[in-house]
């Protein structure tokens, strides 16, 4: 983003279709916060957009206790992890640095987090993508920035049928 706060309306959208590519469209969150303006900002947006159909709370931790914040600050830390691993793994196949202004760089911090919900197992022996839809993945992984062929999606504007129905993209 390029300021704090939710002055960016794409930030919000993309926040709740998040919450629904995780299976939370319709179910009642809590959006835990710090006391940080901005992002209170952000949550009562999100609370906003959603409506109150479903039923979004807000929960502020209190003032100097970032003990409260330890599963948050857990998480936060396994995904730079990943993007970590990531951003050097693309490095080192491209031969280039990847800066913090590279446009690959939201894609690399979105996947990374997708790749820790869909694969990392728990402690119940499930991954959490299981737990919210109670059955494991049956799709094949690509690594990121890898060379890709998919099929072309059926839309109005969908190659003839003497056509390609298949390209190449970056995974």
């Amino acid at each position: 983003v390029e300021r704090k706060g939710a002055s960016e309306e794409w930030v919000i959208h993309q926040m709740c279709e998040d919450l629904e590519t995780v299976g939370l469209k319709e179910d009642r969150i809590i959006i835990k916060d710090d006391q940080e303006p901005a992002i209170i900002d952000v949550a009562k947006q999100i609370a906003l957009n959603r409506g109150g159909r479903f039923g979004t709370a807000m929960d502020n931790s209190r003032l100097g206790d970032s003990d409260s914040n330890g599963t948050i600050e857990r998480a936060i830390q396994d995904v730079e992890g990943q993007c970590r691993t990531m951003r050097s793994a693309l490095e080192e196949k491209l031969k280039t640095k990847n800066t913090l202004k590279h446009a690959v760089k939201p894609w690399l911090i979105w996947h990374a987090g997708y790749l820790i919900m869909r694969c990392r197992i728990k402690p119940s022996g499930r991954t959490a993508l299981q737990m919210m839809n109670g059955r494991r993945p049956n799709g094949k992984l690509a690594l990121f920035g890898e060379l890709v062929h998919f099929l072309i999606p059926k839309t109005k504007d969908m190659p003839g049928k003497s056509e390609d129905r298949r390209s190449e993209g970056i995974w």
